[in-house]
């Protein structure tokens, strides 16, 4: 039993600029062979598919001379592929100066990081647990100390004592 996968692509017109923009990026991947469907449970899928399928995409597919059945080239083989619709442009292999840039910009943004993280550690500025705790303690005391004091207000300004 031949088992179709069959792709719906819905014109979004009516939703504004964002969606037209979404759903032709997502269109052009489709067109291009750029989508991936696994399927955990094929046999299922295809009683499923046989019992609730719309028969009204079939005829879409006629309408579009698009296969129906069989693999994506519409063959009943699982090797056969003549005659597969690849999209609207060919794939150009290899590297081209712009994705080479990109590729190294990409490249030293990631090692300059892991150096400054490197960096950081190794320079001493991590303290070790009990210092931080030391450290968050005197600055509690610190604050109690200005509140008693009489600034309660905003970054420790606020009411002055009387008879300054």
């Amino acid at each position: 039993m031949a088992f179709s996968l069959y792709v719906v692509i819905l014109a979004l017109s009516h939703l504004g600029n964002e969606s037209n923009h979404a759903s032709g990026h997502i269109e052009w991947h489709l067109q291009s062979g750029l989508a991936l469907q696994l399927i955990e449970a094929p046999l299922r899928a295809q009683t499923a598919a046989a019992i609730t399928f719309p028969p009204i995409l079939n005829s879409h597919c006629a309408a579009l001379n698009i296969p129906y059945t069989g693999n994506a080239a519409g063959h009943n083989s699982t090797t056969d592929l003549t005659g597969l619709h690849v999209g609207p442009f060919p794939q150009v292999l290899g590297w081209k100066p712009k994705g080479i840039v990109a590729m190294t910009a990409c490249v030293l943004s990631a090692i300059l990081g892991m150096a400054s993280v490197c960096w950081y550690v190794m320079s001493g500025a991590v303290d070790d647990e009990k210092e931080v705790e030391r450290q968050v303690r005197e600055r509690m005391e610190l604050k109690a100390q200005k509140k008693r004091e009489g600034g309660s207000g905003l970054f420790g300004y606020g009411k002055e004592k009387s008879g300054q």
